[in-house]
């Protein structure tokens, strides 16, 4: 080719590709702008979500960390011994311990093997998480992100607080972002020895162990503070899978990962090949992995009272310190004496009770502070229900109840002197149209014909309390035992007259709280109830001194919860404290020595038995009970079985509940060195002959002579027309007893000084009837016959009562 056409050739193609160049120029500055484009708004993106993920994390976040490291709550005694330590259900013990106080073997041996990097990193383990990211992304048969984890110990921490449980394990990008940006920001604002504290506190380490603190307790037996190296190097590897080095099942593994941890604190220069030699040659000594747990029973009562105190959150993480009223060692002395004497009750020797558990309660009567709480004979034995709390559970307590009943008659004229009549008796039925409702058996002893209220109560007579319970009325007995603490009967169409011997439904708990008014003359003390019912006690017993919580601030304090209130006007509730202290009272029913109430150094005691019946039979027996005090202490006594099955129909109060009674009152006596002291006679009570015998009266109240001089009700032989009331049943005044004091013990009324005066007339009694017991009044002259009950037509029961009298059943 010619030489100027190569020429020309060669500017063509050198002006074309100069075209071309300029034609792309455009183009790479769009591309470049473009790229810095995305950059800019990928910032901003990326600082926006940023912003928007941060935006779900807790504003203050050290609240959570501090919550969670308080841990459940502690249970001690009135002296300080800890009873027991609550564990979290699903994480169990917590025993939060200060960075400080944490071995520095543990320290290092845990970011030895969980976060190499944890103190330089930002709070996320960024190699980690790429050499993560790789192995999610090249993992055969795996979705993104389902191989490896490559957390730091502040993600743990963040994953295990902050993230909801149900997406802690999902594996997925937008969980990890969040936890990711969570422990950057955690990383921000808080020290990083800090946010080691937290993590130590929470992570588990398996076997109901949260936290260092209570591993290093549940593991060896010691504090995190003193733990060797060996068993910091065990404990640190335990959280990677606590299930599968369990050294109580898997020893081998176990002690293979603990030699896992030792290498990587040599590798990581934390110790020298020689202590991780000797660490792998010492001997790993377990701890016995069992709880301690003293008065069960009292314990799981403490608790509850604390959930409705304070709320189940708080309970479970507040870190809770609280000192109970309960006396740990006069509650060892109730569980031995319960054991010995249920033990010995079953035995041939005993008379083969077929009981087989009891419960014992016993409260200070200055402060009504509970002290002991005696919930089973065992809590351990499931061949009796020994889990059952029976100082809680609702029973009924027979004839311990019938001091309520008498107390309801007396706020209603009935006094210690009145006399009442021990025969066959049919009730009419509340509510079922009239037909007889309730026919009492005869008691252990004969009928005994006309007796005073103060017989009839202190040799428990079935016919006299059911007659009490009459006069005043059912809903009336209701409402007294209400005042008088009873929580449960609040189904009160469901009682009829039958309540008076035993039908109540209550808790041993409750009617020895109430036995301790009468102790204190119808004064409540305790603490101010929460939220109590209208028409029930507005006191509580007590049972916790003092609350913290995990940082130290005081919940709750007895000093400022503590009161009193008079339920009963203190006349009224002496005159029952007199009865059951009056032995000469009960010498009908209780003949036997060792069923006498007194103490070896013939102190004031006031006691009273019940016997639960069972539902078929009279001679059926459930239960017995005993109820008694002087004037420091109450104590209640409960024998039976916890699922209501029959005992041996020989068994009764006096042979069982009782001496149970009388053993405790008189350890506790000698334990709390309580002094001999006579119950107190209140200002209201004056000292008046009634029928014949000296007795206290409420000062200014009317008192009836009889049963009953103004009700209508006709008893036995009386004259069906009522006699006239006398003048001490209107309410005047009986004449003062002519010397200074009655029976034995009797004080006379305070700033008296008795003259001589003449006594009422001696009774006579009534023809017909027995005449055991205090002889009856002579009646009033009679007034005309009112009408009577129908003469029964053939064929129909011999006893017909007529609304709304009650009569006796005719002897057979």
């Amino acid at each position: 080719m010619h030489q100027s056409l190569r020429v020309r050739q060669r500017r063509l193609r050198r002006l074309e590709r100069g075209a071309a160049g300029g034609r792309a120029m455009p183009a790479l500055v769009v591309l470049l702008a473009c790229t810095v484009g995305m950059l800019i708004s990928g910032g901003a993106v990326t600082l926006a979500l940023y912003s928007h993920l941060i935006a779900a994390l807790p504003p203050n976040p050290e609240v959570a960390f501090a919550g969670l490291n308080m841990g459940p709550a502690k249970i001690y005694d009135r002296h300080g011994t800890l009873l027991y330590e609550f564990e979290d259900e699903t994480e169990g013990l917590r025993n939060p311990v200060k960075l400080r106080d944490i071995s520095p073997y543990l320290i290092q041996a845990t970011i030895a093997t969980e976060d190499a990097s944890f103190y330089h990193n930002p709070g996320v383990n960024v190699r980690g998480l790429v050499r993560a990211g790789i192995e999610n992304f090249i993992t055969a048969d795996t979705g993104l992100l389902q191989g490896s984890g490559g957390s730091s110990i502040t993600q743990q921490l963040v994953k295990n607080v902050f993230i909801p449980p149900e997406e802690r394990y999902e594996r997925n990008v937008a969980r990890k972002l969040k936890e990711s940006v969570f422990s950057l920001e955690l990383t921000r604002r808080y020290s990083k020895d800090q946010i080691l504290e937290w993590y130590l506190n929470q992570i588990y380490y398996g076997n109901r162990a949260s936290g260092v603190g209570a591993a290093a307790r549940r593991y060896f037996g010691t504090t995190a503070k003193d733990l060797t190296l060996a068993q910091a190097a065990f404990l640190a590897g335990l959280p990677q899978s606590p299930a599968r080095y369990d050294p109580y099942r898997n020893r081998a593994a176990a002690i293979a990962r603990q030699h896992e941890v030792l290498d990587l604190m040599v590798r990581r220069g934390y110790i020298t090949r020689e202590q991780a030699e000797a660490a792998k040659a010492e001997e790993l000594v377990f701890a016995e992995n069992k709880v301690t747990l003293l008065a069960p029973h009292w314990v799981f009562y403490v608790r509850d009272l604390l959930v409705s105190l304070f709320g189940l959150e708080t309970f479970r993480s507040g870190g809770l310190q609280v000192i109970t009223t309960l006396d740990l060692n006069l509650q060892h002395k109730a569980e031995q004496i319960v054991e010995e004497k249920i033990a010995y009750y079953e035995s041939p020797r005993g008379g083969n009770c077929g009981c087989h558990n009891g419960a014992l309660v016993a409260i200070d009567n200055e402060t009504g502070q509970i002290l002991v709480m005696v919930g089973s004979r065992d809590y351990w034995r499931a061949d009796i229900e020994g889990e059952n709390n029976n100082a809680i559970a609702v029973k009924q307590p027979g004839s311990a109840f019938k001091p309520i009943v008498y107390l309801a008659a007396f706020e209603r004229g009935w006094t210690p002197g009145t006399i009442v009549y021990d025969q066959p008796t049919r009730f009419l039925s509340r509510y079922e149209g009239g037909r007889p409702e309730y026919f009492i058996p005869q008691g252990p002893i004969s009928w005994q014909g006309p007796m005073t209220v103060r017989d009839a109560l202190g040799n428990s007579m079935n016919t006299p309390a059911v007659k009490a319970a009459h006069f005043a009325g059912v809903d009336a007995v209701i409402d007294m035992a209400h005042r008088m603490g009873i929580t449960t009967m609040s189904d009160r169409e469901t009682y009829g007259v039958s309540i008076a011997t035993g039908g109540a439904n209550l808790t041993l708990l409750d009617l020895t709280f109430a036995y301790s008014v009468l102790a204190n003359n119808g004064e409540m003390r305790g603490v101010r109830a929460r939220n109590p019912r209208p028409g029930y006690r507005e006191i509580d017993p007590a049972a916790i001194l003092r609350v913290t919580d995990g940082r130290g601030r005081v919940l709750y304090d007895y000093a400022q919860e503590q009161a009193r209130k008079q339920v009963v006007q203190a006349g009224y509730a002496y005159q029952i404290t007199d009865i059951l202290k009056d032995n000469n009272a009960k010498r009908r029913t209780y003949t036997a020595p060792e069923w006498q109430f007194g103490m070896p150094d013939k102190r004031p005691v006031a006691a009273k038995t019940g016997t639960q019946q069972g539902p078929k039979s009279v001679r059926d027996v459930l239960a017995t009970w005993n109820f008694g005090y002087i004037p420091q202490l109450t104590v209640g006594v409960w024998v039976g079985n916890a699922d209501n099955s029959l005992v041996n129909p020989n068994l009764t109060s006096a042979s069982s509940s009782l001496l149970i009674w009388k053993e405790f009152m008189a350890a506790a006596i000698d334990m709390l060195r309580l002094p001999p002291k006579e119950f107190e006679v209140p200002p209201d009570i004056e000292w008046r002959y009634v029928n014949g015998h000296r007795e206290p009266l409420v000062r200014g109240a009317k008192a009836l002579l009889r049963e009953d001089a103004r009700s209508g009700i006709t008893t036995g032989q009386l004259p069906t027309t009522p006699p006239r009331p006398s003048p001490l049943a209107e309410g005047q005044e009986a004449p003062q007893p002519g010397e200074p004091r009655g029976r034995a013990g009797e004080p006379s009324a305070p700033g008296r000084t008795p003259g001589p005066v003449e006594a009422p007339p001696i009774p006579q009694p009534t023809p017909g009837l027995p005449s055991a017991g205090p002889a009856v009044p002579t009646p009033a002259p009679a007034e005309p016959a009112a009408p009577g009950p129908r003469p029964a037509p053939a064929g129909e029961p011999p006893c017909r009562p007529q609304p709304p009298l009650y009569l006796p059943c005719p002897r057979r």
